[in-house]
C-alpha cells in the first residue's frame, strides 16, 4: 500500500460513482475499480510517467485508458461533492450566516 492508496473510509464515499450493474451482462473486472483509481492517485501524487507505475498496480497502459475513458465522461467531476460529503468538519461560514 502506497501513501497515495485511498483508505477504506475514502473509497466507500466514492465507491457509488464507479458501481457497476451486471445484472445485463458483461465480462467480470480483471482489476477492481479501486485498484484503478488508486494507480491513478499514485500518479498523479508522484508525477511519475505512466510506463513507471509500480507492478503493485494494474498494468500502467491499462490505468491510463481507464483514467482517458473516466476524464471524457467527467467521472473527476462527479467525485468531488461525493468525496466532501459526510465529513465531520463545517464548513466555513460567512458572518451572516452565522447570526442566524
Amino acid at each position: 500500500m502506497y501513501l497515495s492508496d485511498l483508505s477504506d473510509a475514502e473509497w466507500e464515499k466514492i465507491e457509488p460513482v464507479f458501481r457497476v450493474d451486471y445484472r445485463r451482462g458483461g465480462r467480470p473486472l480483471k482489476y477492481s475499480k479501486r485498484q484503478m483509481i488508486n494507480a491513478i492517485f499514485y500518479v498523479a501524487k508522484t508525477g511519475c510517467q505512466w510506463r513507471f507505475l509500480p507492478k503493485d498496480y494494474p498494468h500502467w497502459r491499462r490505468a491510463y485508458n481507464n483514467f482517458r475513458k473516466w476524464q471524457k465522461a467527467d467521472v473527476f467531476e462527479r467525485l468531488i461533492p461525493n468525496a466532501t460529503n459526510n465529513f465531520t468538519f463545517e464548513p466555513r461560514q460567512s458572518a451572516e450566516n452565522r447570526r442566524s
